[in-house]
């Protein structure tokens, strides 16, 4: 399906023939995606477990984050401490 085709081809008379600017709204809104989601289906895809681009040396780094961040993050926070005191004190 062509989507300016199809889009051409409604008549698109709800939109035209209200006075409500919300309905109006509403109308066009609904014209419009019933006619997007026609021309654009959602196409999914199975995902089964297939991670082999993670590789065993990206597996082990992961792991080795997990246990690094919390100091990291607490190094951090003091360092962040220790840059706001000396502006405070300057």
């Amino acid at each position: 399906m062509n989507f300016q085709t199809t889009k051409k081809k409604d008549t698109w008379e709800s939109v035209y023939t209200d006075t409500d600017p919300n309905r109006i709204f509403n109308s066009f809104l609904c014209t419009f995606l019933n006619i997007f989601q026609a021309c654009f289906p959602v196409k999914g895809k199975s995902m089964k477990d297939k991670n082999d681009w993670i590789t065993q040396r990206t597996k082990s780094l992961a792991s080795k984050k997990e246990v690094c961040m919390p100091w990291l993050k607490t190094a951090m926070i003091q360092t962040q401490k220790h840059i706001i005191l000396n502006i405070v004190k300057s």
